[in-house]
């Protein structure tokens, strides 16, 4: 009951300067009247408004630390996300430069193998036997080309 009592002893603290003022004007007794309710009317909707003022700056402050706040936790967690990615990218990076260094060996390997510093010549192209090297059904020695006993060499000879 007090916090009441207190309420409207401020309100009436608001506006009794405008209740002084009607009955300063006022010359008459029900003028006076009139004149101090509109007064008290006018005060009450002044403090109302200033009450109502208030209370919606503070709502609009009460929201905008929030909203700030909200700010901050959403840019943390940016910050965490993309902290995140870069170590999952740099990974698959690593990942790939082992691969390709992988390859890179074994390419060098098989080049080796290849043509590497060994003393087998690898053919080439020109190396090859053409057509016209090839014997035919006419050069093959049939048993009448084989030399017999007279031409064999003796230890005489």
């Amino acid at each position: 009951m007090l916090e009441g009592a207190g309420k409207f002893v401020r309100l009436a603290g608001n506006v009794i300067p405008n209740v002084k003022k009607a009955l300063k004007k006022s010359d008459d007794p029900e003028e006076a009247v009139e004149e101090t309710q509109e007064a008290a009317k006018e005060g009450v909707q002044e403090t109302a408004k200033g009450q109502f003022k208030a209370s919606i700056q503070e709502k609009a402050s009460d929201m905008k630390e929030s909203l700030e706040e909200q700010v901050q936790e959403n840019a943390e967690y940016v910050d965490e996300k993309s902290d995140e990615a870069e170590e999952k990218m740099q990974e698959g990076l690593e990942k790939a430069g082992e691969k390709v260094k992988e390859v890179k060996e074994s390419g060098e390997q098989l080049q080796e193998k290849i043509g590497g510093s060994s003393t087998k010549k690898v053919k080439h192209a020109d190396d090859l036997k053409s057509v016209n090297e090839i014997k035919g059904v006419n050069d093959i020695k049939t048993p009448k080309d084989i030399k017999g006993v007279p031409y064999i060499p003796s230890y005489n000879d």
